[in-house]
């Protein structure tokens, strides 16, 4: 049964903790860089979820895209109230964030020391699409609804993001991806 669509109740909460819990961690993981904390923010996640599981409304978007809102907002707060930002520089110990994209691009020290510098030249919505695509792997569609833009504002977003770093990561004269 494909669950992404359904409504929420008691009986089906188990198998939606069971099939998202391990990418909404991942995605927390990847945005605050902290083991022990992801795994308390994914458990305030899926907390809020079953408390407001009666206000999911599957024809305004699927289970997963409303999971990775809630995980949103959650970091947001948690930003929020401990006025402290989490360092791009922590993604390096976070096993599997040398994967820049799906084809598993796997980056030396430098190259990764590299892109962690050009990253955090980006605003917080830049990093959120790049990080979102290509370290989560979820859809533009996807995205879109977690970020509340559309399909085409997001494919924007993307290309002239992508397109920034490249120029960044070009004035580097130890440029890893030059050709």
């Amino acid at each position: 049964m494909d669950i992404d669509r359904q409504p929420i109740d008691q009986s089906t909460f188990c198998t939606v903790y069971a099939s998202y819990y391990p990418k909404i961690y991942k995605y927390i993981l990847r945005r605050v860089g902290n083991v022990d904390l992801a795994s308390d923010l994914a458990g305030q996640t899926f907390e809020q979820a079953f408390v407001k599981k009666v206000t999911y409304q599957p024809e305004r978007g699927t289970i997963s895209s409303w999971l990775y809102a809630i995980a949103h907002n959650i970091i947001v707060d948690y930003r929020r109230s401990s006025k402290t930002m989490i360092s791009l520089e922590a993604l390096p110990s976070i096993p599997g964030s040398a994967e820049i994209n799906p084809e598993t691009i796997t980056l030396s020290k430098e190259a990764t020391k590299q892109l962690l510098e050009a990253m955090a030249k980006l605003n917080e919505r830049e990093r959120k699409v790049i990080t979102l695509k290509y370290a989560s792997g979820l859809a533009n569609r996807k995205i879109a609804t977690i970020m509340n833009l559309s399909d085409r504002n997001v494919g924007v977003i993307l290309y002239r993001t992508l397109r920034k770093l490249r120029r960044m990561l070009e004035k580097n004269e130890n440029y890893f991806c030059k050709r």
